[in-house]
């Protein structure tokens, strides 16, 4: 009977510990490994203060994780990393059908300027105008209403680096969110299966005592 006891206790455990885990997605072998795009150049590369950057031991050249503004992450020298430029000036919301040109201002000095994009895709330069001060660019009115309702990202892009934003185009008296905010996502999902699991194990290591002991009864009562 100790056993059979012993044997429920620990189905309760392995059911507090392991479920949870399932419930919240269990690491995989990989997690905190540093993969470095450039690998293949660097064969002597060591992983150290793993993800952030890693080391060529021959050279101790620090190599920074970074993120471009198309979203892409890759390692690169430390000393190489481009500029994050600030976007202190902008139009947002810009509406259709009545607002004009929209005016973005990037602090990048303008002789560094090279182009713009919204949505990832370069701007051809007949549809903005771009002057110093620090770096003034102002999208063309047509161009805007060419654009789809909802947000869009703008990127200033200069010779060392990039400054980028997000702004709305919407319609009068609109939104312009489209499709539809969705609320955030809780885990609550995942809390009512963990709690459902852990309830399930336990009845069932709790079924298997109540069996035990109406056997043992009824073998006592032959």
């Amino acid at each position: 009977m100790k056993k059979l006891v012993s044997l429920v206790i620990a189905m309760i455990l392995v059911a507090v510990m392991v479920v949870p885990a399932l419930a919240n997605g269990a690491p995989s072998a990989e997690e905190g490994v540093v993969t470095v795009a450039t690998k293949a150049d660097m064969p002597n590369a060591s992983d150290k203060d793993a993800p952030n950057f890693v080391y060529v031991e021959d050279e101790q050249t620090k190599y920074v994780k970074y993120e471009d503004y198309m979203g892409e992450l890759s390692y690169v020298p430390e000393a190489d990393v481009p500029t994050s430029y600030e976007i202190g000036e902008k139009v947002d919301p810009w509406t259709k059908g009545k607002d004009g040109d929209a005016k973005f201002v990037s602090n990048a000095p303008f002789d560094k300027f090279e182009s713009v994009l919204v949505d990832n895709k370069v701007v051809d330069a007949a549809n903005y105008d771009a002057v110093s001060g620090s770096t003034d660019v102002t999208l063309h009115k047509d161009y805007l209403e060419t654009l789809d309702l909802g947000e869009h990202k703008l990127v200033i892009k200069s010779t060392d680096g990039y400054a980028k934003t997000t702004f709305n185009v919407v319609e009068e008296g609109g939104s312009g969110k489209t499709p539809a905010e969705q609320p955030p996502k809780t885990d609550d999902n995942s809390k009512t299966f963990m709690w459902t699991a852990i309830s399930l194990v336990s009845l069932g290591a709790i079924g298997v005592v109540a069996f035990a002991l109406a056997k043992k009864r009824k073998s006592a009562g032959e």
